[in-house]
């Protein structure tokens, strides 16, 4: 599977992964690697969870919010304010990674339930 610059390798055997990221990078350089266990289910299918990944961009934040809301679209969400403070490039950095990160597990979340 590829994501952007993401990739999902997987196979029985964990030499045959290392042997894949190796031949990537013989054409990419040098890959940031995360490896990880898959779990089966007694069902017999591949359970994945990315709790830790979810968990992973709350930390980012270093800041816990504690609202609740009954839907992720509230009435000022297309009312841009134009005496908003900017953010800061470290912030503005950051805010993207944990957005880029949250878009892509609600992708994998979309894309296994439509499965």
């Amino acid at each position: 599977m590829f994501h952007v610059d993401d990739k999902k390798v997987s196979h029985v055997d964990e030499n045959v992964v290392t042997e894949i990221i190796e031949e990537i990078s013989k054409h990419f350089g040098d890959l940031a690697v995360t490896r990880g266990d898959i779990l089966f289910g007694e069902d017999g299918l591949i359970k994945i969870s990315q709790h830790d990944q979810v968990q992973e961009a709350l930390d980012k934040f270093g800041e816990t919010y504690g609202h609740h809301l009954s839907s992720p679209c509230a009435n000022h969400l297309w009312n841009v304010n134009e005496n908003a403070e900017k953010l800061d490039k470290e912030k503005a950095d950051l805010f993207h990674s944990v957005v880029a990160k949250l878009l892509y597990i609600t992708r994998d979340l979309v894309q296994t339930s439509i499965d």
